[in-house]
Parts: structure tokens; C-alpha cells; sequence
């Protein structure tokens, strides 16, 4: 297998969709999706569904787990691709090796969005993110996974800081493009609320999560970034807090780290 795109599944609605726009794709490639929403639809052999009724988090890191493909990439499970999308990460990843994150170009709500993902969003003096992003499988274990302290976001973003700091580097291929839409997928409420901060993820630990991201990573610690003036904590690549990595044999059975609010 080349390629697995691994992700928490919660929006069944829009899976046949996502599948769909990868199909013209030559290099091998897979979907694994881990979480409580099981498929609404027949998908495809090569889409593979995992029950688990746990964050975010623990879904994605699970889902990492049973991937099987050389390159692996986390994604929304409400993204679509650009043609051949697949075809060009894979190209750059046999140019570039394996010490690299390959991100894509990405389009939120109709705007490109990729300029604006760094530690502190606009500031491009703090390490580079990757919100839609692939690389090599064994690496990213060499690396641990993912942090079970994260509980339904930001745990991506400690991923590229560890990999900064093994000596590995982020590129943006601009050719492979990922869409969301998060005015159609929510509803259309996107623009009278701030549906993700104040529906979902404050509720399920955006903040917290933040919080432990720059403990993790700031120097002078939590809540240092002024938006206005751009101002900010000093970003250290080398992590300030150990990671905690999840115990891989109950992944799918038993809760582990802090839980989301939808948790017993």
C-alpha cells in the first residue's frame, strides 16, 4: 500500500464524496476511519471502518495504527480532493525522501488557507503546521504518535513540531488540494456562529488542548499570542513536557487520557 488517509469518523453524509474524488488516483491508496459513526452507505474495499466511542484523538491515533500504507496522512472526514491529488504527494515523497511532512494547498470555505497555518497562525518567525498532511509511516512512529493528553485537536500540530525537531521539514505541494466546506457540512450555520470553537471543540476540549499544545512548546508558557500586534512566547522545537503515548492494544476498548464531554 502507498498511501492510507486515516481519520475520526463523526460525518458518514459526506464519505462517499471523499472516496469518490480520490478515485482517478494511480498510486495505491486506502481510507481508514476510526470513531462512533459507522457508514450510512456501502463504501468501497479499500475504505476500512473501525468502532470507537472515544475523542477525537484516541479515534485518530487509532486510526494511524491500522494503517498500512508507506505515507501516511490525517485528514477531515469532510474533505475532498483535487484530481490526482494522491498521485502528486506521492511523487514528491519519492523525490524528497522520508524525513518530510507533505502538506496540501488548503481551501476553506473557498479560500486558500495554507499561508495561515503556523504555531501562532500568521506568524511565520514560529514553526510551520501542516492541517491537511502525509509522511512516512515508520518515521511517524519513531516519533510515537499521538500524545493522549490532546483531546480533540491541536495533537496534529505537536506532530509537526517533533518532526521539525528530528531534523525533518514541511513542504507545501501545491498541486494536491484539499476542500472543506464547513458552511455546507454544518448546516449553513458557519456564518452566524463560530460552529467549531463554540458547538464543538470548546465543549470537547479545543482550549485545553491549546493550552497543553503551547505548555508543550512555549517557552513562556500558555496564552502569550496577541492577534493584533502579533506578539508572541518564544517557540522551542524541543518539547518542554514528555509525550504520552497511547497504549495501542485496548486502543479501539479503553478510554485512555482526558475525555471529551460526550465520554461516560
Amino acid at each position: 500500500m502507498d498511501i492510507s488517509l486515516f481519520m475520526s469518523a463523526a460525518r458518514p453524509k459526506w464519505w462517499k464524496r471523499m472516496h469518490q474524488s480520490l478515485v482517478g488516483n494511480k498510486c495505491q491508496w486506502e481510507i481508514v476511519a476510526v470513531g462512533p459513526n459507522p457508514p450510512i452507505e456501502t463504501m468501497p474495499d479499500n475504505f476500512r471502518y473501525y468502532q470507537c466511542d472515544f475523542k477525537p484523538c484516541q479515534c485518530y491515533a487509532a486510526a494511524s495504527y491500522f494503517s498500512t500504507g508507506e505515507l501516511i496522512g490525517y485528514c477531515a472526514d469532510d474533505v475532498s480532493y483535487s484530481p490526482h491529488a494522491l498521485d502528486f504527494i506521492w511523487e514528491a515523497y519519492e523525490k524528497h525522501g522520508k524525513k518530510v511532512i507533505l502538506t496540501q494547498q488548503t481551501i476553506e470555505n473557498g479560500k486558500d488557507v495554507t499561508e495561515e497555518h503556523y504555531f501562532f497562525r500568521r506568524c511565520k518567525n514560529t514553526p510551520q503546521m501542516a492541517p491537511m498532511a502525509f509522511l512516512n509511516r515508520d518515521w511517524f512512529w519513531s516519533l510515537k504518535g499521538y500524545d493522549r493528553n490532546y483531546i480533540c485537536g491541536q495533537a496534529e500540530n505537536s506532530i509537526c513540531i517533533d518532526a521539525q525537531y528530528d531534523g525533518g521539514k514541511i513542504i507545501n505541494i501545491s498541486e494536491s488540494k484539499a476542500f472543506l466546506n464547513h458552511e455546507e457540512c454544518h448546516g449553513g450555520i458557519w456564518n452566524k456562529i463560530n460552529y467549531r470553537l463554540g458547538k464543538v471543540s470548546f465543549r470537547n476540549g479545543y482550549y485545553r488542548d491549546r493550552r497543553y499544545l503551547e505548555e508543550c512548546y512555549v517557552e513562556d508558557g500558555f496564552d502569550t499570542y496577541d492577534e493584533k500586534t502579533l506578539k508572541h512566547g518564544s517557540v522551542s522545537l524541543k518539547r518542554l513536557l514528555p509525550h504520552h503515548p497511547y497504549n495501542y492494544k485496548n486502543i479501539l476498548t479503553v478510554s485512555q487520557g482526558p475525555q471529551g464531554d460526550w465520554e461516560k
